[in-house]
């Protein structure tokens, strides 16, 4: 199955069970390899806006409507940075700050 990115960022993440974490905002990229390494996904709540990156092996399956990850597994909250909307990825590492 392969999504456009506008189909993929209107996608909501929801857990096995049926929890829904929130819809992606954005990808994190490894240029080396040109792989995507995680999903940034923003909580669907109104007054409270939490931000998660998603490791691609936390996912189950894709659906043509939602994307399902593994109820086990936590997203690791990220903290939004003051000059940017996206995370920043540490050189050399993949890892977000």
């Amino acid at each position: 199955m392969r999504f456009a990115w506008k189909d993929v960022k209107k996608l909501p993440v929801v857990t096995v069970s049926g929890q829904v974490l929130g819809h992606i905002i954005d990808l994190v990229f490894e240029t080396e390899g040109q792989l995507l390494v995680q999903y940034v996904v923003r909580s669907s709540l109104l007054h409270h806006h939490t931000t998660y990156l998603v490791s691609r092996d936390q996912i189950v399956r894709y659906e043509a409507d939602k994307i399902i990850v593994d109820d086990a597994v936590k997203p690791m909250p990220i903290e939004p940075e003051k000059s940017a909307s996206t995370p920043r990825l540490l050189p050399d590492t993949g890892m977000a700050t």
